[in-house]
């Protein structure tokens, strides 16, 4: 964390957007938690709950497990404790912050010679970033590892079915189960937390 303020990053719940995601209900506001005005935090990848840079949920209360800070994007959430490694989103926003030139294997970039994504599948918005998502009712191969594939949580209802796989990775395999509860197909990849594993 402190690492993290030391090469330029700020706090994730203090971003110019934050609203959009959370909601703080402390009052007085500390000032730990107050919002940075637009143009004081570099904030060009989506809003990440998993950030090194995030406070826990009940930071500044006095009553140890209150909430001062609650999701307004449901089913993530407010990390429950101080997040001890960096997320994907924050390496990304160090990559930007320097003008790195190097991929997250996870991530896509949406535009037109710059997509990695496999023609099978397509790279689309999530809460954690664009991602390569396979068709609905599509996995890659019968290859079952988490590392190549994976099912996650995020704020768009009743997707949860979708698989999400490394750039360049083909979704050409039907899930094994298509007649069942939406949240139940392709149940045999690996559903992860809102964060990497």
């Amino acid at each position: 964390h402190l690492l993290g303020h030391a090469i330029g990053l700020h706090h994730e719940h203090q971003r110019s957007d934050r609203d959009k995601y959370i909601d703080i209900v402390i009052s007085p506001i500390p000032f730990g938690l107050t919002k940075l005005p637009i143009g004081a935090y570099h904030n060009s990848v989506a809003y990440d709950f998993c950030s090194i840079m995030h406070f826990p949920f009940d930071v500044y209360s006095t009553i140890p497990g209150q909430a001062t800070m609650v999701t307004k994007v449901p089913p993530l959430q407010v990390p429950r404790i101080y997040p001890s490694v960096i997320s994907p989103l924050d390496a990304d926003d160090v990559r930007e912050l320097y003008d790195l030139d190097c991929d997250n294997p996870r991530l896509c970039i949406p535009y037109p010679g710059q997509n990695k994504c496999d023609v099978t599948t397509s790279c689309i918005p999530t809460d954690l970033g664009f991602m390569c998502a396979c068709r609905p009712g599509y996995k890659a191969t019968t290859q079952t590892k988490d590392d190549l594939q994976w099912r996650q949580l995020w704020s768009t209802p009743g997707h949860e079915h979708r698989v999400f796989v490394k750039s360049g990775t083909t979704c050409d395999t039907l899930c094994d189960k298509i007649d069942v509860d939406p949240i139940d197909v392709c149940s045999d990849v690996t559903l992860i937390d809102q964060c990497f594993p």
